[in-house]
């Protein structure tokens, strides 16, 4: 009986062990696990990619341009864009601006805007004009002055602003700094060339096209 009691002891502090080791090392892993989903979920916020919205937009002497069949043009435009980063910290140096038609590859114009420091959820207008002086003897080719025409007559030029700026930005609680690179924002956008008062703008849509970031957790 004794010999069968001290098996029972052994048998049971053995269970004991077995189970707190097996309680540590569930507890490790949900640690773990929550750590990883934690600081993915925080990387994840943190390297959101900016927005970008066009929200007025005006393009003058486009009448004028099909009469002389040479652009000669200035458009103003109006940019929201907004840092959806949660700890992140984004600085633009000047930005270079492009507008084109979409089709034919008609340029209206060059413009720049300086660059600014954005925070963490902050929202900044981007506001500027763009203008096309054409070389002497520069005139549009018929399938140009085509498009022209019809836009004209329907009321709506479909149009893209291109933007090139120099970026740079920092991440995290650790302010992680990310050297500096170009990012490209392609803007399409349809107007009402007749418009004459107030936006032309009928419907926009951006897309950030570069923006260096970790690629497995930007969105």
């Amino acid at each position: 009986m004794e010999l069968i009691q001290k098996w029972k002891n052994r048998s049971w502090k053995k269970n004991v062990v077995s189970g707190c080791i097996c309680f540590l090392v569930l507890a490790a892993l949900i640690t773990i696990g929550l750590y990883v989903i934690l600081n993915g979920s925080v990387k994840e916020r943190d390297h959101k990619l900016p927005d970008f919205h066009v929200k007025e937009f005006n393009m003058s002497s486009l009448d004028q341009s099909l009469t002389e069949n040479r652009i000669s043009s200035q458009s103003s435009f109006v940019i929201e864009t907004t840092n959806r980063g949660q700890h992140m910290d984004i600085w633009y140096d000047t930005f270079m601006l492009k507008l084109e038609s979409q089709s034919e590859g008609i340029s209206f114009g060059n413009g720049t805007v300086p660059g600014f420091y954005q925070a963490s959820k902050n929202t900044t207008l981007i506001v500027g004009n763009m203008t096309s002086v054409p070389a002497a003897g520069e005139t549009l080719d018929a399938a140009q002055q085509l498009l022209l025409q019809n836009a004209w007559a329907s009321q709506v030029l479909h149009l893209i602003i291109t933007i090139d700026v120099q970026t740079r930005y920092a991440y995290g609680s650790r302010n992680k700094q990310i050297p500096q690179f170009t990012a490209e924002v392609s803007c399409k956008l349809d107007v009402n060339p007749q418009t004459t008062a107030g936006s032309q703008l009928l419907w926009e849509s951006c897309k950030v096209a570069q923006f260096d970031c970790l690629t497995d957790i930007c969105d």
